[in-house]
């Protein structure tokens, strides 16, 4: 009997549950619920590393061969073969100059523009430089920091007058009489040289230039006439590129 009971309390339990009402979800919870959320990505804390990408990283350094040392010897040369004749400036146009014997070892000073003639100076002859061109000796040492000269100045060496006869002894003195003359003028290079010509008997020619295209004399003739017995003189006066001049004298020796 007690069974029964209890069992009929526990269907009408059952029953009165599934007829139980529902409860209405209010208002603003359910617009809460059907707004759809944000798809923004929220914003990395400050503490967070920049994103680096592979294209941004700077590439290593290649490591090259090493920078050889530079040779800081002075630049020397030497013969390369036997006694070799040096010149007065940087080319066979330049007269000799001096001479550097086989297996002297000498200090080069400079070069010129081309680099291939060197200067030096002439051991024994302190203030005295020579050229050599760069085939014909061995250098070493550092080439790279020889100063660069230009060509050195060419100057007349030398004017020589020669008045042909020196004694002139005719039979009988008969005025006026003519000596000839031969004057030469000599460069050490190529250069322009004025002169002038003058004699004892007051006549002078105008001053002339001409141009050496290489070291050497040009040679000239010329003549004298003379209208006494005595000594008379022939002279030839360099004013550029230096102060130099020659004389040669004759004498009319009368019976």
């Amino acid at each position: 009997m007690k069974r029964n009971v209890l069992g009929a309390l526990l269907l009408l339990l059952g029953l009165s549950g599934c007829n139980y009402p529902a409860r209405a979800i209010p208002a603003d919870r359910m617009e809460k619920l059907t707004t759809p959320t944000s798809t923004d990505v929220p914003a990395p804390p400050d503490s967070m590393e920049p994103l680096v990408l592979p294209s941004d990283t700077p590439a290593p350094s290649p490591t090259g061969s090493p920078t050889p040392t530079q040779d800081l010897t002075p630049a020397s040369m030497q013969s390369a073969g036997g006694d070799l004749l040096c010149r007065f400036g940087p080319g066979l146009r330049y007269g000799v100059g001096g001479s550097l014997q086989a297996g002297t070892q000498v200090v080069i000073t400079a070069r010129n523009g081309a680099g291939d003639w060197f200067q030096f100076e002439l051991p024994g002859f302190p203030g005295k430089y020579c050229w050599v061109f760069g085939n014909d000796v061995e250098m070493s040492g550092n080439l790279s920091a020889l100063p660069i000269a230009e060509a050195p100045f060419s100057f007349v060496t030398n004017v020589s007058v020669l008045l042909d006869p020196l004694v002139f002894e005719p039979t009988t003195c008969v005025f006026p009489l003519t000596f000839n003359v031969t004057f030469s003028i000599e460069t050490i290079g190529p250069t322009f040289v004025t002169f002038q010509r003058s004699q004892s008997n007051g006549l002078s020619a105008p001053s002339e230039t001409v141009e050496f295209t290489e070291s050497g004399a040009k040679v000239y003739e010329d003549y004298l006439q003379v209208d006494a017995a005595g000594e008379h003189w022939f002279r030839v006066s360099v004013s550029s590129p230096n102060a130099i001049s020659g004389q040669g004298a004759g004498t009319v020796v009368c019976p």
